[in-house]
């Protein structure tokens, strides 16, 4: 099931985060100066909504607080999400310089145009040393209620179980490593769903993990859409399906990431839904993550 509407937060202080970059290999630390980082991010960030909302599908920025630096806040879909039946998830989240992103204020602007019917605050996992980062650490099936998650220093079996357990939806667990042997710090990096396709690095997983996830793309009816290494690396797999006001499938990613396609997964995607393409690349190379994960989805209802 996609969503019509989203939101994106418009960074106030974005820039190389030294917390988070252990884990995640897509960072690079800029050479530029930080003031030229930001007004580079800022032109992409505001190029990249009017493109999603020329594509017909519903925006809602939200602007980060200037008094409090937060590199990473231009990526919300790690610290909460929204679901059908009015409910808001917050998040566990590794680095404590992305628990400041946990913006009361935000929620509190949801609050009063959307219906939330029920909170469920996470956090707390924090405490015991294990992290769950929304959906960046699960890809979701809502259509047949199924969470995908690989295992990392940010995604720990037991609050992605607790969520299934809280949510519906059934779990399933698996390894992806890169080239290198390193764990993707994501799922949503290395996977993406469409209502018809998957896009996956087959090469990350192991031959058992494999099995498991062939057998439910079998069964959810999913054309397999294998990606490489390189192509994981320029974000392909960090994609998003969304719904336009005529409920047409848009397909949001990068510009690295359209540029990766191969011809014959460029056909199975045209046949999909159309294209929403942005170049994001400051962005991406500083922060470490793309489209995807600068999306956080709203599935709430307005407010009569």
């Amino acid at each position: 099931m996609m969503t019509r509407r989203i939101f994106m937060v418009r960074p106030a202080h974005f820039g190389f985060n030294e917390e988070t970059s252990a884990s995640n290999v897509f960072q690079e630390e800029p050479s530029q100066n930080p003031l030229l980082v930001q007004e580079k991010a800022l032109s992409e960030f505001d190029e990249f909504v009017e493109k999603i909302r020329a594509a017909g599908i519903e925006v809602e920025v939200l602007d980060d607080d200037p008094a409090v630096e937060k590199p990473d806040a231009i990526y919300p879909n790690n610290w909460f999400s929204t679901h059908h039946d009015g409910i808001m998830v917050t998040y566990p989240m590794y680095a404590p310089v992305r628990r400041l992103e946990r913006s009361e204020s935000h929620l509190s602007v949801i609050k009063e145009k959307y219906q939330v019917t029920t909170s469920v605050s996470m956090e707390l996992f924090e405490d015991d040393g294990l992290f769950l980062e929304g959906t960046g650490s699960m890809v979701l099936d809502h259509q047949y209620r199924i969470a995908y998650a690989c295992r990392s220093v940010r995604t720990d079996a037991i609050p992605f179980y607790r969520f299934c357990q809280l949510m519906d939806f059934s779990p399933v667990l698996f390894d992806s490593v890169d080239g290198h042997g390193i764990p993707y710090y994501h799922t949503n990096i290395m996977m993406a769903l469409g209502p018809r396709f998957v896009v996956i690095n087959r090469s990350s997983i192991g031959d058992e993990d494999w099995r498991v996830l062939q057998k439910l793309f079998d069964r959810t009816q999913k054309e397999i859409i294998e990606i490489s290494h390189e192509q994981t690396s320029a974000f392909l797999g960090n994609i998003i399906c969304l719904k336009n006001a005529e409920g047409r499938t848009c397909i949001v990613m990068s510009a690295s990431a359209e540029a990766a396609l191969e011809p014959a997964q460029r056909k199975i995607l045209n046949k999909q839904g159309e294209l929403v393409v942005s170049d994001i690349s400051t962005i991406e190379q500083i922060g470490g993550g793309s489209a995807r994960c600068m999306i956080a989805e709203n599935y709430l209802q307005l407010r009569e």
